[in-house]
């Protein structure tokens, strides 16, 4: 009996994945590497525009970047705010911790993989290193709109483990692409 309760357990493991990734809706949908929004989305883009609010948060105002999408399907991702103060010493080990916070704070980076559904018109982000490390093994997953040399990607949201209508997101970045 204990051996027939110990598989239950360890099957019950096994396919816990398999039901959070059926919630998020992603599995089957998923675009091919040669499809068409998928190499679109391949090379460099600028940031232009981050704005909107999140939680009902206005974002941090991020005003330089840069986005890479390959043909490996790895995706890279960094976000600043130009702005933000020098330390007071050119030794970054040396800043105190108010310099240190405001550097943080201004700044969004992470790679990993990314994949396309193109049913739900996302493209996930799976996280697999980030200067934030809760973000680690997570995925990012955001609304896509392409046209020309322009990538709008709205923040989504789930209920129930379902996206939400993309009408509701009001996060968004707008990127150009780099020649």
């Amino acid at each position: 009996m204990r051996g027939v309760r110990m598989c239950g357990v360890i099957l019950g493991f096994l396919l816990l994945p398999t039901v959070g990734i059926a919630q998020v809706g992603t599995e089957n949908k998923e675009a091919s590497p040669k499809s068409p929004v998928v190499k679109k989305l391949l090379g460099t883009w600028k940031l232009v525009e981050f704005a909107g609010t999140i939680d009902g948060q206005p974002v941090t105002p991020l005003n330089a970047g840069r986005l890479t999408y390959d043909a490996s399907g790895q995706v890279s991702l960094h976000m600043m705010v130009q702005e933000r103060p020098k330390f007071a010493s050119d030794k970054k080990r040396q800043s105190t911790k108010e310099e240190a916070k405001a550097a943080f704070d201004g700044y969004v980076a992470y790679f990993g993989r990314f994949r396309v559904n193109e049913v739900d018109g996302v493209v996930i982000h799976s996280i697999e290193g980030s200067i934030f490390p809760n973000e680690i093994g997570k995925e990012s997953v955001r609304y896509y709109e392409l046209s020309g040399d322009r990538l709008v990607l709205r923040v989504t949201s789930l209920v129930d483990g379902k996206l939400i209508p993309k009408s509701v997101s009001t996060a968004y970045v707008v990127w150009e692409r780099l020649k």
